[in-house]
Parts: C-alpha cells; sequence; structure tokens
C-alpha cells in the first residue's frame, strides 16, 4: 500500500483444502484506489508474489472525468477490484 502510493483493502477471505496439491488454496477479495500508475505498480506487486497466484475477476475502473488513455502524470483516481488465490502449502 505505502510504497505504491494506493489505498488497499482485504476483504471475503476464505480458504479451501486442496488435497492434491498438499495444502489450502487461500481466497481473499482486494480493492486498490489510487493513480493509475499506482494501481498497476498494485497489481505487478500481487502477480510477482513470491507464491502460486491466481487472479480472477479483475475490474479496473475510474472515479470519473475524462477517461483517455492513461499517463503516469494522470490526476484522476482509478479503482481497481479482483480475486487473489494462493496456494499455501503445509
Amino acid at each position: 500500500g505505502d510504497s505504491a502510493n494506493v489505498s488497499i483493502s482485504i476483504s471475503d477471505i476464505s480458504s479451501e483444502n486442496i488435497k492434491d496439491k498438499g495444502g489450502d488454496m487461500l481466497r481473499a477479495r482486494v480493492t486498490a484506489n489510487g493513480s493509475w500508475a499506482s494501481i498497476m505498480k498494485t497489481l505487478i506487486g500481487i502477480e510477482n508474489m513470491p507464491y502460486a497466484v491466481l487472479v480472477n475477476d479483475l475490474r479496473i475502473s475510474t472515479g470519473g472525468g475524462d477517461v483517455s488513455v492513461p499517463t503516469k502524470s494522470s490526476t484522476n483516481r482509478w479503482s481497481i477490484s479482483l480475486t487473489v488465490r494462493v496456494l499455501a502449502n503445509k
């Protein structure tokens, strides 16, 4: 959150035993708000976690204003929401 200059919340946390994988699959809903660059940095960080990570139901939206091609200097507020599934080995 702080390193990406973005507000992050995590909700709907659950786990599912995956017997053939030898562990649990943890699932969480992640939402983040910030500039275009900030939410992209957050998404890249999630995708590059040092775990087996699956990202599902990815949605990106803007809080209003011009929805033209975003740039690093864009001042629009953006939101991202996604479901993350992580294999947690026992």
